[in-house]
């Protein structure tokens, strides 16, 4: 997981970007939570260096073809794309920013 290498970077703010390209906000939505507990675990391992960072997951539509056309070209079919959610970690957990 790319989100991994962050905890080697020194900085006391850190984001990640994660495309999201799934076809039914079901799918979106299971992406995210299994993401962001991913993320939350491997920060709750690299306690204590951890402890002093903001941490930040931000999820945007990919620019994904799908069949020829962009993702960005097709948001109202898949309007659940059609946000940026962004998430900021409390200590234990993801939540909404």
């Amino acid at each position: 997981m790319d989100f991994a290498k962050l905890v080697n970077v020194i900085s006391p703010i850190k984001i990640f970007l994660a495309g999201l390209n799934q076809t039914t906000p079901e799918k979106a939505s299971a992406y995210q939570k299994m993401r962001l507990e991913q993320a939350a675990k491997y920060i709750e391992v690299s306690q204590p260096i951890s402890e002093v960072t903001e941490w930040y997951i931000g999820f945007w539509p990919s620019p994904k073809n799908k069949n020829g056309v962009s993702l960005w070209d097709s948001f109202n079919e898949h309007s659940h794309l059609n946000a940026i959610h962004l998430y900021r970690y409390n200590g234990s957990e993801f939540v909404e920013a």
